[in-house]
């Protein structure tokens, strides 16, 4: 090989060399500069970084706010419903309760006179049906009132009287008759008068005994 020749491509290996090793020299020092620069722009960055965090607690806070709220609203109109209806509701049983006692009012608690029908005789003692005094508003379903029987003894100066209605004197006054025990019958609708409360009793004196004739 010729000398000249020789020497020329070591020259050339050796640059290149030169060349490559000035380069991996360069590499290094940038990534040496990189390696320590990194820190400071993460240093930079840190801040945008816990805003952009504390936006998203923010915005799950007031996600919670709402949901809350609204939650809120939903159960304080059930609520609010429920109560007003309950309370609208007494108040008109309230009202219709107060009605009804003007139109049909209560018997009152001391009662001293009952009517009703004879359904048995049995010596001075008289067996009457009569209405039951608690069961005194109207059936809605059309049925008829509760009876009850009741058992009115006649006392020995009781008054047996009939009252004729169909016949009506110049003043308007209806003429009175006085019967006898014995012209009491079964089916008799008549009323008995006793000197004691018999509003809640079964058994009772009476002095006096009422017949009206139709």
């Amino acid at each position: 090989m010729d000398p000249v020749r020789s020497r020329d491509c070591g020259a050339q290996r050796e640059q290149k060399l030169k060349n490559n090793k000035s380069k991996y020299i360069k590499i290094i020092s940038i990534s040496r500069e990189s390696r320590f620069a990194c820190p400071k722009e993460r240093d930079l960055c840190l801040p945008f970084r816990r805003a952009s965090n504390g936006m998203e607690n923010k915005k799950l806070l007031v996600l919670w706010i709402v949901v809350a709220l609204v939650v809120g609203c939903v159960a304080g109109y059930y609520l609010g419903n429920t109560i007003g209806f309950s309370n609208g509701k007494e108040a008109a049983n309230t009202q219709l309760s107060g009605i009804v006692g003007l139109v049909f009012p209560k018997p009152a608690e001391e009662i001293h006179s009952v009517a009703g029908t004879i359904t048995a005789i049995s010596g001075a003692t008289l067996t009457l049906e009569v209405n039951d005094p608690e069961d005194y508003l109207p059936h809605v379903d059309g049925t008829s009132q509760k009876t009850m029987m009741r058992y009115a003894s006649l006392t020995g100066s009781a008054k047996i009287i009939l009252v004729d209605s169909t016949k009506v004197d110049a003043n308007g006054n209806t003429p009175t008759t006085e019967l006898q025990p014995s012209d009491l019958k079964v089916g008799d609708n008549v009323m008995v008068q006793s000197n004691q409360n018999i509003r809640t009793e079964s058994n009772f004196d009476v002095v006096q005994v009422q017949m009206v004739k139709y």
